[in-house]
């Protein structure tokens, strides 16, 4: 059994971490070091509502909304 670096710099594919490709093996200091979750997220919230007095006491309202994300 053999230890591998965790990093080389002679491994200029990889980012200087060492990795392999085998079945299940994986360099976790450059899963660390390297994965990176980043996105954005465009999200339109609108709303409308409006009220109309037909007699005096006598209302009737609408309403209106939509959620837009893209």
């Amino acid at each position: 059994m053999s230890t591998d670096p965790a990093i080389n710099p002679d491994f200029a594919k990889y980012n200087g971490y060492f990795n392999q490709v085998l079945f299940d093996y994986y360099n976790p200091v450059s899963i660390l070091k390297q994965n990176t979750n980043e996105g954005t997220s465009r999200v339109l919230n609108l709303s409308l509502k409006g009220t109309y007095e037909i007699v005096k006491g006598l209302n009737i309202d609408a309403f209106y909304s939509i959620q837009k994300q893209w």
